[in-house]
């Protein structure tokens, strides 16, 4: 392997083969992003992340990888039963669910552009669900088209199997539709859970949420499963054996923590042979 510098940062350009030939193509496999929360995605990482000279650019990813990509705020079931959030966010407008929704699809069309994006299924992604599931529609009228038009797209796909009742994933059938009605220019994958994404010979398709035989997930019991893996999830990077788990993309303080926290701004970046390396954004730099 031959290294370049540029600008203080050692990155791979060329890779040599056995037979003296060059392939100076080779890159960064993928980047699999400390989780997005898109609504409160911090402007400092993202900026280090996707815009000019930013990580993104620089190291020129095959896939972008997102935990968390939508929030849920507008919809959080975290906040029902606090007429206080519920006022703030009726008065400043953040209470319009399909709002956020296409606000994701429109910001992760943008930030793809020719790279192949993957969303691993997760547990905000997965609160456009649990809304339509907990929600009577009859009290919010804020909501109720767009409540009613999701309700009905997986009435349509609820299906008997095997295995039990299948229901069809919101946030999934949202981005899938709306990239197809404009012309689907982007090439957005988003994986059903427990769907295995293997890309180098690491898993790329678990949260992190869920552990081995319906525990919490963590790297502690995802890190002897058999094969290795980047997961997102806890906000708090580290790594533990066969497992690596990325960080956050949003703020360090948010209205739900308090006292002292392991949260990091971390990426994980993904190399064609199978290498994994943490990648740390410090007051928005991520490399000195």
């Amino acid at each position: 392997l031959n290294a370049e510098r540029s600008g203080g940062f050692q990155h791979l350009t060329e890779y040599y083969f056995p037979d003296g030939s060059v392939n100076s193509s080779v890159g960064v496999k993928a980047i699999a992003f400390g989780d997005t929360h898109r609504k409160f995605m911090d402007k400092k990482v993202e900026a280090a992340t996707f815009g000019k000279g930013g990580i993104v650019d620089e190291l020129d990813p095959e896939y972008l990888v997102f935990h968390d990509l939508h929030d849920g705020y507008a919809e959080n079931p975290h906040h029902w039963g606090n007429p206080f959030i519920s006022l703030a966010k009726r008065v400043s407008g953040v209470d319009d669910v399909r709002a956020e929704v296409l606000g994701d699809i429109q910001w992760l069309r943008d930030v793809c552009a020719d790279r192949k994006g993957v969303i691993v299924p997760s547990n905000h992604d997965n609160f456009l669900s649990r809304w339509v599931v907990n929600t009577d529609w009859r009290r919010d009228p804020t909501n109720a088209r767009f409540y009613l038009q999701t309700a009905l797209a997986m009435v349509e796909e609820t299906d008997m199997t095997e295995s039990g009742a299948s229901y069809p994933d919101p946030f999934s059938y949202w981005v899938d539709r709306m990239l197809a009605y404009e012309g689907n220019a982007v090439d957005i994958k988003c994986l059903k859970r427990d769907e295995s994404l293997m890309l180098a010979g690491v898993e790329m398709g678990m949260h992190g949420d869920k552990g081995p035989n319906g525990v919490r997930g963590s790297r502690q019991n995802l890190r002897r499963i058999g094969v290795k893996s980047i997961i997102g999830h806890s906000h708090s990077p580290g790594i533990e054996e066969g497992c690596y788990q990325a960080g956050t993309s949003t703020p360090l303080r948010l209205e739900y923590t308090g006292g002292p926290s392991s949260w990091m701004h971390c990426h994980c970046v993904l190399y064609p042979n199978g290498k994994r390396s943490l990648m740390f954004i410090i007051d928005g730099a991520w490399r000195f």
